[in-house]
């Protein structure tokens, strides 16, 4: 049986995150004009979904989090600068780095 994440279940992952997202960003600036004190909501599922998502392709390293949360251009620059980006600005890109990344660690580790 394949275990692999496909592409459509990655964007709905992803697409979720970013919809749960805005709505508490909604919800805490609508709170923050009414509200004393700083209203804060719990991330936590949308923390472990990003993890789970860290952990299965890219063996905890943050390609994920900094997507979805550092307002960057969307490159990735391997061996350190040397030759040209590679563009992972749409969820599209992104999975298929993401995949290209797991192949390579997972044959990296059966060598």
């Amino acid at each position: 049986m394949d275990n692999t994440i496909t592409k459509k279940q990655f964007k709905f992952l992803m697409k979720s995150i970013q919809k749960q997202d805005k709505k508490i960003r909604k919800l805490e600036d609508f709170l923050d004009d009414y509200v004393d004190s700083y209203v804060i909501f719990n991330r936590d599922a949308s923390g472990d979904i990003v993890k789970f998502l860290e952990d299965y392709f890219c063996d905890g390293e943050d390609y994920i989090s900094w997507w979805l949360y550092e307002d960057v251009e969307k490159e990735i620059w391997e061996n350190d600068i040397e030759g040209k980006p590679i563009d992972v600005s749409t969820l599209d890109k992104l999975y298929d780095f993401l995949i290209k990344l797991k192949m390579e660690k997972e044959n990296a580790k059966n060598v």
